[in-house]
């Protein structure tokens, strides 16, 4: 789940839980497959404004980048 705020100045703007859930099992087959949800999270700014717990922004995992471009 992430969890997440925004402020305009001192002021409380919004508050959101998101929940992605992993459904693992065999016969579902894939929800979507990881271009289309690299694309999705580059797309809703996940990796624009999303801070990681020490601070850090937050970076597509390597694995994904990996999947979808190659390593590129």
């Amino acid at each position: 789940m992430v969890s997440t705020t925004s402020y305009k100045g001192d002021r409380l703007h919004a508050e959101a839980e998101i929940v992605f859930a992993h459904l693992n099992d065999p016969r579902l087959g894939s929800l979507f497959d990881p271009d289309t949800f690299l694309k999705m999270m580059r797309l809703l700014g996940a990796f624009d404004v999303g801070v990681a717990p020490d601070g850090s922004r937050l970076q597509p995992p390597a694995p994904l980048v990996e999947a979808v471009e190659g390593g590129a």
